[in-house]
């Protein structure tokens, strides 16, 4: 689950990660539109007390090389050995414009694409945790981090498309994300209304 999200430039706020990643890390090839695991994305994190955002490579790497982990799951992450020490120590949130999910239609085999956004609000933002990346084949272009999104059970608005779901954020929830505050502050309040656009 999440296995695409949305980036789109035309926002402002993106707009104004995209320069503060140009700037810091020297230009680095930042993905737009509709984004895909090991895509290069801007990530905000806490740096020198204020939201910073970084380039980030979507997915961890998997121990055995071949292709990457994306999403942990919010009920398993903490003990999993590639998980744990990095949501402990390195939460950060994803900025998007929405995240993408295929809903099964009977009696077809193609799957309806939907677009979910927060109704009148330009981004959503998930609960992630990044790490650094290793020396080699996945560190590239100067970009020497990489992320994961944490996910949950899917909320009422979601269950009728998919199971899971990523763990969602408001704007004044960032600070407290990436201050340490633990997933369930996020999972016990009332669910966020999600709209679904059939795209």
């Amino acid at each position: 689950m999440c296995g695409r999200f949305s980036l789109a430039p035309q926002s402002p706020k993106i707009q104004a990660m995209l320069e503060e990643t140009a700037r810091i890390q020297n230009n680095p090839p930042v993905k737009t539109g509709e984004i895909f695991p090991t895509n290069i994305v801007p990530v905000l994190r806490r740096q020198d007390g204020r939201l910073q955002a970084r380039a980030m490579t979507w997915g961890f790497p998997r121990r055995d090389g071949k292709g990457v982990v994306f999403n942990a799951r919010v009920e398993t992450a903490p003990v999993k050995p590639l998980f744990r020490k990095a949501l402990r120590e390195n939460p950060v949130v994803v900025p998007a414009t929405g995240f993408y999910e295929w809903k099964a239609i009977p009696g077809r085999r193609k799957k309806d694409k939907y677009l979910f956004r927060l109704p009148g609000a330009d981004l959503v933002y998930l609960a992630g945790f990044a790490k650094s990346l290793d020396e080699g084949a996945w560190k590239a272009d100067g970009v020497s981090e990489c992320f994961v999104i944490l996910t949950t059970d899917a909320n009422p608005y979601m269950m009728d498309y998919h199971a899971r779901m990523p763990i969602l954020l408001l704007s004044e929830d960032r600070e407290a994300w990436l201050n340490g505050e633990k997933a369930s502050r996020f999972l016990e309040r009332d669910p966020l209304e999600l709209e679904a656009e059939l795209v």
